[in-house]
């Protein structure tokens, strides 16, 4: 933390495996394992911990085609390969300024098998510098399945707009996205920025149940192309699957208030490198940001 501020590491690794891996359902348990033994051992605490809003993402390995590789519930096994490269990154915000020390490459072996990994790249981005070009019309990219309750119904006229068919489908309000981007930031934010500025801990508390609202109201998705899928995220205690259903897919967002505006584009920049929802941890609700521009 440097006066005021705090730090964001992004920190992308590679990895090939020794010998084939089959892996259900989450690839980002290869890259968590990595992270504890290896790439972040002085963190280890917070990669365990089971608060909502850490300030961690392990995202999902990915092949050389940038597809995420997941698999929902029931179906099959994620195959790694010998001989092929992963792809995978790990964003953290240590508390009280500390810094990290990764060892950078080398063997590890993890339960999946011994794996030979490199980290390629350590980005350091600063809270005060974060901001979203191009203002509050932009598209949200879901590109591992998001966890978020909030839900609104949708119409879509499935035969090209003759009106003869219409479907029903849901997707996550834009008011609990950008809501939780908010409660993430101001869960990690020193005082000084902690939003809306000026802003002690119980006035955020306060905000954050405002905010909600205000971003609902002045928010409107312009497109929508989601699905909903179900997802295998642990285990009961009588030993069966417990399942949460996820978002996937893209949407267009255009905010008509300045108020929010002012706050979403430096909250959802840092939601693109922490995630939005649960399980960021183990790599679900990876989102991108694209500003629109409109012909």
């Amino acid at each position: 933390m440097i006066g005021g501020d705090r730090e964001v590491y992004c920190i992308s690794i590679s990895i090939t495996p020794e010998e084939v891996i089959r892996i259900y359902p989450f690839t980002s348990r290869v890259l968590k394992s990595i992270a504890i033994q290896k790439v972040l051992r002085s963190h280890r605490e917070l990669i365990l911990s089971r608060d909502r809003y850490k300030p961690l993402f392990i995202s999902m390995l990915s092949n050389s085609l940038g597809r995420r590789m997941y698999s929902l519930y029931n179906s099959k096994h994620q195959i790694l390969k010998p001989g092929e490269i992963y792809y995978g990154r790990v964003c953290l915000s240590p508390a009280g300024g500390a810094s990290i020390d990764p060892d950078l490459e080398g063997y590890v072996d993890t339960p999946f098998g011994r794996i030979l990994y490199w980290v390629e790249s350590i980005e350091v981005h600063r809270m005060s510098s974060l901001g979203l070009r191009g203002g509050g019309r932009f598209y949200v990219e879901l590109l591992t399945p998001a966890l978020i309750s909030s839900k609104i119904i949708m119409y879509s006229n499935s035969n090209g707009g003759s009106g003869k068919e219409v479907e029903l489908f849901r997707i996550p309000t834009p008011g609990s996205i950008l809501a939780y981007s908010l409660k993430l930031w101001n869960s990690i934010a020193p005082p000084e920025l902690r939003l809306p500025k000026p802003c002690d801990e119980e006035s955020a508390r306060r905000y954050e149940a405002l905010f909600a609202l205000k971003a609902e109201a002045c928010t409107g998705v312009e497109m929508a192309k989601i699905r909903s899928v179900v997802l295998e995220t642990g285990k009961r205690g009588d030993g069966k699957s417990k399942t949460d259903t996820g978002f996937k897919g893209r949407m267009r967002f255009k905010i008509a208030c300045e108020e929010v505006e002012e706050i979403v584009v430096k909250t959802m920049e840092l939601a693109q490198m922490l995630g939005i929802g649960r399980s960021r941890g183990i790599g679900l609700g990876e989102i991108k940001l694209t500003p629109h521009q409109p012909s």
